[in-house]
């Protein structure tokens, strides 16, 4: 239980990361 929820948070963790890395790189690209 505990593993697959630290799993779980893991991989909110990884798309929150690529969210943020995308906001950055369009916020360059945009100005």
């Amino acid at each position: 239980m505990l593993t697959e929820y630290s799993h779980l948070f893991n991989g909110i963790f990884e798309i929150f990361y690529k969210i943020n890395v995308v906001i950055k790189e369009g916020s360059v690209i945009c100005y």
